[in-house]
C-alpha cells in the first residue's frame, strides 16, 4: 500500500514536468544529511496499525498561537516534526520515501496567502502544497508525529495537510479529503479552510492529476 502511494506521487510529481520520472541519484549525486537524520531518530514514534488505521493520526494541525502546548513542547524536545506550509526553505530532500539519501532540495521561498492571478502563480503555489504534502509524508514514513500549521492554521497549513491527503493516502475524493480535514481540526470553533480554500483551486488541480475524484 505505501509502495502504491509513492508511486502515485512520482507519477503526479512527473506530470506536473511533463515529463517521465527521474531515475533515483547515483550516491556520486547525493548527499547523505546525516544531522537532519540523527535528530529524526530521537523523534516519539508511532505503530503501523495505528498510521494504518487512521493516515491523520499523530498529526497536529493548528496556527503558531493556538498549537496545543504538549505539541509545541514535543516540538522543541526534537520528538516531533514541525511541517511550516508558510515557508519552503532550501533543505535535503530524501531520493525515495524512507531513504537515507538526499539531494539538495532549494526550495522556493514563501507561500503568501492570496489567490493566484495567473497560471504561473497558481503552478507555484502546487509546487509549494506538492513540498509540504512530501515533508509530510516523509515524517511519517518514519512513523514521527507532525505538527502542521501557518500562522492562523486557516489556509496554508489546512491546504498542506490536504495536499498529502490528495497525494500520499487512500483517500478517494477531494470531497473526502475535506471531511476528513475538517474533522481533523480539534479547534473550538474549527478554523481550518477546506472547500473555500485560499488554495482550492490548486487543490482540485492536484486532484484530477493525481487521478482522484472531486465527489
Amino acid at each position: 500500500m505505501a509502495a502504491a502511494r509513492t508511486e502515485r506521487a512520482a507519477r503526479y510529481q512527473a506530470a506536473q514536468r511533463g515529463q517521465a520520472a527521474a531515475p533515483p541519484a547515483t550516491d556520486a549525486e547525493a548527499v547523505v544529511a546525516s544531522s537532519d537524520d540523527a535528530v529524526a531518530c530521537k523523534r516519539e514514534r508511532l505503530s503501523e496499525d495505528a498510521l494504518a488505521a487512521d493516515p491523520l493520526e499523530g498529526i497536529v494541525l493548528s496556527g503558531v498561537a493556538d498549537c496545543p502546548e504538549e505539541a509545541r513542547e514535543a516540538v522543541k524536545a526534537k520528538k516531533m516534526c514541525e511541517v511550516d506550509c508558510r515557508l519552503w526553505e532550501s533543505n535535503f530532500k530524501p531520493v525515495s520515501a524512507g531513504s537515507r539519501v538526499f539531494t539538495l532540495n532549494r526550495g522556493e521561498g514563501s507561500l503568501h496567502d492570496k489567490k493566484a492571478e495567473t497560471d504561473a502563480e497558481r503552478e507555484r503555489n502546487i509546487r509549494h502544497l506538492t513540498e509540504s504534502a512530501l515533508r509530510i509524508h516523509t515524517a511519517r514514513t518514519r512513523g514521527e508525529r507532525v505538527w502542521v500549521h501557518c500562522h492562523l492554521g486557516m489556509n496554508r497549513g489546512p491546504a498542506g495537510l490536504m495536499a498529502y491527503c490528495i497525494l500520499h493516502t487512500e483517500m478517494r475524493s477531494l470531497k473526502e479529503v475535506f471531511t476528513r480535514v475538517k474533522a481533523h481540526d480539534k479547534r473550538q470553533p474549527k478554523v481550518a479552510a477546506t472547500s473555500r480554500n485560499t488554495f482550492a483551486a490548486e487543490l482540485v488541480t492536484m486532484c484530477i492529476r493525481a487521478g482522484k475524484t472531486l465527489e
